[in-house]
């Protein structure tokens, strides 16, 4: 004891973790008692954890360390998750700086690749989780992407569609003309930019828009039913003249027009605009469908005129500059502030669009034989949150979730991507309905290269426009499948096609390897170079119906894997959705998946196949950012209640959102960037933990900074150098207590140790207090100055005239011992290292296992 080094050695970490997993008390399988648990929610398995993650990770440690002191059966199951969309975006980062595209290769090919990706940044991932001292129990460890969690998420959706709760409709979204995918309302984010508004007229009114090249879309004129100026006009057609000629709009009244913008009058684009598009919904009886003037390429798609195919950027200012010309232009304000709508990812302008999504009703009443039978999904989540059943902690979030849910719209759960679960869905018939892309080479069409390896297309007719109606054949049987209305034409050439949209095989990296394949099977065509003019055609395929052709009837057919035959028609001209889903729509079922998943888990220990979901599930707490309440915490309590009948957990724990020392958001590009895994390197594990504790109350964002840490490091520096100071004078003392650390029953203590004890006894039940209402900023924070200015700089510093004096010398070794072995148990949720470290030098069982000091 005499040689106990002066500083703590922040080195000896991984050893005490790794003490610590081998033991085998991560697991609850070794343990007793009441269970405890808390699901961890999957990060990323794309990158090495942030700050945000170690504080998660801290708070949730800290739960779980303290349950199991309190002589719970806990656990804690680990995971990440394949993040769809988020990992294709870094990954495609990736291939662009390697000077590679996604549109090179295969979606085969490009899943490959991406899942090697990700099995090495996994365990990436889950090595930097270990490195912030999780006490998780590994042996479960799951990943989204396992198959009995597919399996799991396969049966949801089955059993949803069966329910008539997910559909699948032609319904406006959130386009992203860089990802080429639709995003979810939460997906999306809003900033204040300043655009011009113009002003222009439309037969006998005047209205105002900032997005004049959607005119061409119109479908109506609307007002406001409360608005006199222009209640005459309501139900009538009025005509004006345009850029392309004159037309006809009529006037309805809808409440959603804001009479205090521009004139009171606005124009219904109902395809290009999501209000405009509820607007149509409400009086389809009186004005006509959508029109798509712009296509999923964010181009202008207006065949035979001056702006087809130009962005939309282009093609604004060059209707503004006609409309000027024309006179329908009577002026703009070039100072309007609106907000924007922008891809959360890649912080581009959303466009508007409709396409086919698959989606979840969110209000619709269910007959499932469950706990929610004769409620909506949305209903049943409210219900519980109401009775208290699911407690969202800080209580203000309730307010905030019953208003998003009172607002719900269907949730949207197919997205455009190539990485993620695939949707278990095959059309009867080849194809699915919908927005097909396909080159041709001029004067012929390259159709060998389309589709990939499962089916080609050759077009009966060459030279069509716009609105022709073109048949298909099946390239093998030589047999009508379907026909396609041309939507689009975009020129272009060889050498600059995208790949993708050829849908090739991936047997052709390069255009060189493109054009050698064409010049193969078309020896004759030598006039074919990178620089021959080419098109990219946009059709509406519509596969025959049953009654024209045994090749299809149009089923749709729920299945993981590619059925035999179609059980309607028997046709095996099948083909699967293209779309994935949703990374929330997984990883909203977590909390039951993960725990019926274990049941086929050979890395469990679980003996009962059942056992695990029916232990620990209820959940206890799920612990997680408030700004994914909706993202995820409100849909996992939906399809929790759906699936299962009860609530996922009992509270939801909401931290903030890590912030610089100045309480600025952290970004790469400010230079504030505070790597979790960097701080543990240089100030210990121990700092960090208590710095991103101490002063985070539940809901608020916390400021973080390198001093707040290093003060920490000085705090563990302190527990060991006042451990160090009592274990060299109770060296003698502890030899005789037969392992006991408890003085309680000794009677000749003095007065004035007796009193420290007692007061000891004051901060256990404070502390106890605190940590059972999951106060954990101010648990640290107490313990914090207890040990420093009341043990430490107090107590310690008294007691040595007392240790000196050999009357009182063994009073105050009662004391001293029984206060540092309280404090390092009070301690060890917090800063586990450092008292586990300083235990072992005393005891030979683990602290990580020891009671919880009792009141």
């Amino acid at each position: 004891m005499k040689e106990i080094s002066t500083t703590y050695d922040q080195s000896q970490e991984p050893k005490i973790y790794e003490m610590w997993e081998s033991s085998g008390y991560f697991n609850p399988d070794n343990l007793k008692g009441e269970p405890f648990t808390i699901i961890m929610p999957p990060l990323n398995a794309n990158a090495s954890p942030h700050v945000g993650h170690a504080l998660g990770m801290t708070l949730q440690d800290i739960m779980i360390r303290y349950q199991r002191m309190l002589g719970k059966k806990t656990l804690w199951l680990p995971g990440t998750d394949h993040a769809g969309f988020e990992t294709q975006v870094v990954f495609e980062k990736k291939l662009e700086k390697e000077g590679r595209s996604r549109f090179q290769m295969t979606r085969e090919e490009f899943y490959k690749e991406v899942w090697d990706f990700v099995q090495h940044n996994k365990h990436i991932t889950e090595e930097g989780i270990k490195r912030l001292g999780a006490s998780a129990d590994w042996s479960r460890n799951t990943f989204t992407l396992d198959p009995k969690i597919v399996e799991i998420v396969y049966d949801t959706f089955k059993q949803m569609y069966a329910d008539g709760l997910v559909y699948k409709g032609d319904r406006i979204c959130n386009w992203c003309v860089k990802h080429q995918t639709n995003l979810a309302d939460l997906e999306t984010k809003y900033e204040e930019r300043q655009d011009p508004l113009y002003y222009i007229k439309y037969g006998p009114f005047v209205l105002a828009t900032v997005r004049p090249e959607t005119k061409f879309g119109d479908t109506a004129l609307a007002v406001n039913p409360k608005d006199k100026r222009y209640r005459k006009y309501v139900g009538q057609e009025i005509e004006a003249e345009g850029l392309l000629g004159q037309f006809k709009l009529k006037v309805i009244a809808d409440d959603a027009v804001d009479m205090e913008f521009g004139t009171g009058v606005v124009k219904v684009t109902p395809a290009h605009d999501s209000v405009d598009y509820e607007i149509w919904q409400r009086h389809k009886d009186e004005i006509p469908g959508p029109k798509q003037v712009i296509d999923s390429r964010g181009k202008m798609n207006l065949p035979d005129t001056k702006y087809h195919g130009l962005k939309v950027v282009e093609a604004r200012k060059l209707v503004a500059e006609d409309l000027e010309k024309a006179g329908l232009l009577e002026k703009v304000d070039k100072n309007y502030k609106h907000n924007v709508q922008l891809c959360y990812k890649c912080g581009q302008l959303i466009e508007p669009l409709i396409m086919p999504q698959w989606y979840i009703a969110m209000t619709k009443i269910t007959n499932h034989e469950s706990r929610i039978m004769n409620q909506s999904l949305r209903d049943a989540a409210v219900e519980a949150v109401k009775k208290g059943e699911v407690k969202i902690m800080p209580d203000r979030y309730e307010k905030v979730f019953m208003h998003w849910m009172e607002n719900i719209r269907d949730w949207p759960i197919s997205r455009k991507t190539w990485w993620g679960i695939a949707i278990p869905v095959w059309y009867c018939g080849g194809v699915e309905k919908g927005s097909q892309k396909i080159v041709g080479v001029h004067p012929t069409l390259v159709s060998e290269w389309l589709h990939g390896k499962t089916r080609t297309y050759r077009l009966r007719d060459l030279g069509f426009k716009v609105g022709d109606k073109l048949a298909f054949e099946d390239s093998g049987t030589k047999k009508l499948i379907g026909y396609a209305t041309m939507t689009g034409i975009e020129k272009t050439t060889v050498g600059d096609i995208a790949l993708p949209d050829l849908k090739h095989s991936g047997k052709y990296k390069t255009t060189a390897e493109l054009i050698q394949a064409f010049h193969r099977m078309h020896p004759d065509r030598n006039d074919i170079t990178a620089q021959t003019p080419a098109w990219i055609y946009d059709f509406e395929f519509e596969p025959l119906s049953k009654e024209n052709t045994a090749d299809g009837c149009g089923q749709i057919i729920l299945s993981p894997d590619k059925p035999q035959s179609c059980p309607t028609c028997s046709g095996k001209n099948l083909a699967q959705d293209t779309d994935t889903f949703d990374t929330w729509f997984s990883s909203g079922q977590w909390p039951y998946a993960t725990l019926l998943a274990q049941s086929e888990n050979s890395k469990s220990k679980t003996q009962n196949s059942k056992s695990d979901f029916k232990t620990f599930y209820p959940t206890q707490v799920m612990e997680t950012g408030w700004d994914i309440l909706f993202f995820w915490v409100a849909r996992m309590i939906m399809l929790g209640l759906y699936k299962t009948g009860k609530v996922p957990f009992e509270t939801v724990y909401l931290h903030g959102l890590v912030r610089d020392k100045d309480r600025q958001k952290m970004s790469k590009s400010k230079g504030n960037v505070i790597d979790p895994l960097g701080v543990i390197d240089t100030f210990g594990n121990d700092a960090l933990r208590m710095a991103l504790v101490v002063g985070n109350l539940p809901g608020n964002d916390l400021p973080l900074s390198e001093d707040k840490v290093r003060g920490y490091r000085n705090f563990a520096n302190k527990i060991w150098n006042a451990a160090r100071f009592v274990m060299q004078n109770t060296e003698e003392l502890r030899s005789d207590l037969n392992g006991k650390d408890s003085y309680s029953e000794r009677s000749d203590l003095l007065p004035e140790d007796q009193k420290i004890l007692d007061e000891l006894q004051a901060l256990v039940a404070d502390t106890t207090r605190l940590m059972d209402k999951y106060d954990f900023a101010h648990a640290a924070e107490n313990l914090y100055h207890y040990f420093w200015h009341t043990f430490a700089d107090k107590v310690i510093e008294e007691s040595k005239a007392k240790l000196a004096n050999t009357e009182t010398k063994a009073s105050a070794q009662v004391m001293l011992n029984q206060v540092l072995n309280t404090c390092l148990k009070l301690l060890h949720p917090c800063v586990p290292f450092v008292t586990e470290a300083v235990w072992q030098m005393q005891h030979k069982d683990l602290l990580l296992i020891q009671k919880w000091p009792k009141n």
